[in-house]
């Protein structure tokens, strides 16, 4: 066991990645831990043994191991959860090594925890923006472990963005969660909300405080954000955009810049949200997006 650190990172990658594909990896994964070898290729994960519990009473590090235990039973069952969706799901996920990656995310998600964990006033224990500061510990462990530089952003997306799912949930739960909310949930990470949703699921089983109704609740959740994903916004997108860029330098005299990238992104996401569905109320939008000050300023210092 003391010898494996001074192995070179791709050793280690080959070998971990090799065990990671498995279909039943965690129990060897379990075993690892046990006689100290995870610890040893990943040393990161030894202040999650140490980082005291939050409002989940459960040890940082257990946590983790359960959500890797709970995202491999999820690769294996989604198809019976999801039957309807089986498909585009196995695509999404067979590609680019997806479900290994999200078992490792799993592992690492929570990884940015014990160096931001602090309390409030009322002695709730509070871990502020962990999935950045987790990002940022995953992607040093990547580069250890000489993973591809696709690969590190994967798992840097997985880690980084693992809470958006919950917002949502929590928006939904409180009766504020808007449908521009959703639209914009899918245009930030469109296919990848699939590996998203999949670890917000593994993450609240792997929950100790978690009840079978919540978990009811939750799922029910995702079934709507799946259909609504594959069923309405998928379609939506294939349809040609409104309004292009070309129609932004004829029409409105612009030069090509990063303003372009936001004022189609507007017009889009009003079209994927229904507020507009013609090329005429895109061009309006545009025209009264110009007006305000944001774009405005940026057309400015375009033209300086």
């Amino acid at each position: 066991v003391s010898l494996v650190a001074r192995s070179a990172g791709e050793r280690i990658k080959s070998e971990l990645f090799g065990l990671i594909q498995a279909e039943r990896s965690f129990p060897y994964l379990e075993q690892m831990s046990q006689v100290g070898l995870l610890m040893k290729i990943i040393p990161e994960l030894e202040s999650c043994c140490e980082c005291p519990p939050g409002d989940n009473e459960q040890n940082i590090f257990e946590h983790v191991m359960r959500t890797y235990e709970e995202m491999e039973a999820l690769l294996g069952d989604y198809p019976s959860t999801w039957p309807e969706y089986a498909e585009p799901m196995h695509h999404y996920l067979e590609q680019n090594s997806r479900k290994s990656l999200l078992k490792l995310s799993a592992l690492f998600h929570d990884l940015g925890k014990p160096s931001t964990y602090s309390t409030d006033d009322t002695g709730r224990v509070r871990y502020l923006t962990h999935e950045e500061k987790g990002a940022l510990v995953a992607g040093d462990i990547g580069a250890r472990l000489r993973m591809a530089g696709r690969e590190r952003s994967y798992v840097d997306l997985i880690v980084r963005n693992h809470l958006h799912p919950l917002h949502l949930f929590d928006a939904r739960q409180r009766g504020v969660l808007t449908t521009k909310g959703i639209i914009r949930f899918f245009t930030r990470h469109e296919d990848d909300v699939v590996g998203l949703l999949l670890h917000s699921l593994a993450d609240q089983r792997a929950k100790v405080a978690h009840s079978a109704k919540s978990e009811e609740r939750f799922v029910a959740f995702l079934d709507e954000i799946f259909q609504r994903y594959f069923d309405d916004f998928k379609p939506a997108i294939t349809v040609p955009r409104l309004v292009s860029g070309t129609d932004l330098i004829e029409h409105f005299g612009l030069i090509p810049s990063k303003l372009f990238g936001k004022l189609l992104h507007k017009v889009e996401e009003a079209r994927l949200n229904r507020e507009i569905e013609t090329r005429e109320e895109a061009l309006d939008l545009v025209d009264s997006l110009l007006s305000e000050k944001q774009f405005a300023e940026m057309e400015a210092k375009r033209n300086r």
